[in-house]
C-alpha cells in the first residue's frame, strides 16, 4: 500500500478524515477543494497536526499543490467525497455535476470509490456516467467501488465492488481495525446499507413512539435524564431521501414512441408494457444533460421518471421539442400513479 497514489475529491469533513487516515498509513494523498483550481498534497505530519478539516482551514498552512486535472490523471484511487451545499430537489443534480468533473481526467486502470449513500440502482447510474465521461469500461480498464460514509466513528464494514472482486490495496487503505473489510457485489452493498439505515430508523421511531405517551412530569424527567436525551430528529433522517421530488412525466399518443425515441439515448420501442430502463438526454455534442428512467405503462403511454431537481428542466425540454407530434404531455400526481421503492432481495 505504501506510496499508493490517492486523490480525494472534496474537502468535506468525511473527505479530510479518510484522506488523513490514508496519509498516516503512508499513502501519497492529494485532496481537492472544489472551490480552488488546485489539489493539495496531504502528508502524514500534516494529517497528525490537524485532526479535522476545520483546524486545517483555520491555520492555513503552506502546502504543496498541483492542478486538479494533473492530480486526478495520476490517481490510482479516486475517492468521491464532495461538499454538498444544495438541498431538496437540487441535491442529486449537484452530485452528478461534481461526479462528472471528478472523473473526467481519470486514466486506465484507476479506481473510483463513491462515498455518498445512494438508493437501489444508484450505482448503476454512476457507472453509466463514469463510462460515458471517461470512455473506459468498468471491470475491464477502470474499477468502481461503493463505500457510503455517514458516520466517521463507524465506517462501513463492507465495500461494494463492481464484480465483487477484492482489492487488497484498497482494503489496506480503508482498514482501521484488525478485521478486514469484506468485498461484495454492488447490488449487495446497496442492500446492506439500506438495512443499516432502516435498522437505525426503526429503532429511533420505536423510542420516540413510546416516549410520546409519557404524560406526567416525573416520567418525562426520568426519560429526559436517561440516554434518550441525546436523540434528535436529525438522527432519524440522516441517510434518507425523499422520492416525492422525482417528477413523473407521462407521454401519451400514437406518436409518443417515435418522439421519445428521438429525445433519449435508449431504445424505448423495445420496451414491453410494464418494463423500465435507464436512459439519458444528451446535447448536440454528446454532453449528458439529464439522466432519467423510462417506464412503459400502456401500449401508447410512457412515463419519464426524472432525477431530483431535473423535472422542470426535462419537462420544459420535452415541451419545447414537441411541435406537431400526435401526443399529450402531462405531469402525473400521486392520485394517478405512486412510486414505491421495494426493499429486499426479491
Amino acid at each position: 500500500m505504501a506510496g499508493a497514489k490517492v486523490v480525494v475529491y472534496g474537502l468535506s469533513t468525511e473527505g479530510y478524515a479518510i484522506a488523513s487516515q490514508m496519509a498516516i498509513k503512508g499513502a501519497d494523498v492529494s485532496i481537492i477543494d472544489e472551490s480552488t483550481p488546485s489539489a493539495i498534497s496531504l502528508k502524514a505530519e500534516i494529517a497528525k497536526t490537524y485532526p479535522n478539516v476545520s483546524s486545517l482551514k483555520e491555520d492555513e498552512p503552506l502546502l504543496a499543490m498541483e492542478p486538479i486535472d494533473v492530480a486526478i490523471s495520476k490517481a490510482q484511487y479516486l475517492f468521491f467525497t464532495p461538499r454538498i451545499r444544495k438541498t431538496g430537489q437540487d441535491i442529486k443534480t449537484e452530485i452528478h455535476s461534481k461526479f462528472k468533473d471528478a472523473v473526467t481526467s481519470l486514466k486506465k486502470n484507476s479506481s473510483v470509490i463513491f462515498t455518498l449513500a445512494t438508493g437501489f440502482g444508484g450505482n448503476n447510474e454512476n457507472i453509466s456516467l463514469l463510462e460515458h465521461v471517461t470512455g473506459l469500461q468498468t471491470g475491464k480498464n477502470i474499477s468502481y467501488f461503493y463505500y457510503p460514509l455517514e458516520d466517521l466513528n463507524q465506517q462501513p464494514k463492507i465495500i461494494g465492488s463492481f464484480n465483487g472482486k477484492k482489492d487488497p490495496i484498497l482494503a489496506d487503505l480503508l482498514g482501521n481495525t484488525k478485521k478486514e473489510k469484506e468485498f461484495v457485489a454492488i447490488s449487495s452493498s446497496e442492500h446492506f446499507h439500506a438495512i443499516d439505515i432502516l435498522s437505525r430508523f426503526s429503532s429511533l421511531c420505536s423510542i420516540l413512539e413510546v416516549c410520546k405517551y409519557a404524560q406526567d412530569e416525573i416520567t418525562k424527567n426520568d426519560l429526559s435524564s436517561n440516554d434518550f436525551q441525546e436523540i434528535y430528529l436529525d438522527n432519524m433522517i440522516n441517510g434518507l431521501f425523499d422520492l416525492k421530488s422525482c417528477w413523473l412525466i407521462a407521454l401519451k399518443g400514437v406518436e409518443a414512441d417515435t418522439f421519445l425515441q428521438g429525445m433519449v439515448t435508449s431504445d424505448v420501442m423495445q420496451l414491453e408494457i410494464g418494463q423500465i430502463q435507464s436512459s439519458l438526454i444528451c446535447g448536440n455534442k454528446g454532453k449528458i444533460l439529464h439522466h432519467l428512467e423510462i417506464f412503459r405503462r400502456h401500449e401508447k403511454e410512457w412515463i419519464v421518471i426524472c432525477d431530483p431537481g431535473e423535472g422542470r428542466a426535462v419537462g420544459t425540454m420535452l415541451d419545447n421539442f414537441h411541435v406537431r407530434e400526435d401526443l399529450e404531455l402531462c405531469l402525473l400526481n400521486p392520485s394517478e400513479i405512486l412510486r414505491i421503492d421495494l426493499i429486499g432481495p426479491d
